[in-house]
């Protein structure tokens, strides 16, 4: 039986808040599994459950919501879509990731 209420999220380091436009801005990277930095500017509420601001300390913990395309068994890899849920994509614009499956955290889908 499938779980439809399982959804995947990416694990991120939040590095820097960058702007207090509503509802505050942060910036985000993760390294993916061919060792690339990849940064996304995201709602600071999207990727954390903390009162984020610019007093906070950096960097913290934070997640994006992604899909699961395809999982490498033998080299723990996974492919993963960003754009799914909630049209994340990084600042180069891609949204298509390869990262370790250690990355990966599952999240419940009705506290999204």
């Amino acid at each position: 039986m499938v779980d439809f209420l399982l959804m995947y999220a990416v694990i991120v380091s939040i590095t820097r808040y960058i702007d207090d436009s509503f509802p505050g801005w942060v910036e985000c990277k993760l390294i993916d599994a061919h060792n690339r930095e990849i940064a996304f500017v995201e709602k600071a509420p999207v990727v954390s459950s903390a009162d984020l601001g610019t007093a906070s300390l950096y960097p913290q913990e934070g997640m994006i919501a992604c899909r699961v395309i395809e999982r490498w068994r033998d080299q723990g890899g996974v492919a993963i879509d960003t754009d799914v849920p909630w049209s994340i994509e990084s600042t180069g614009g891609e949204s298509c990731f390869e990262v370790l499956a250690e990355q990966l955290t599952e999240i419940d889908n009705l506290s999204t």
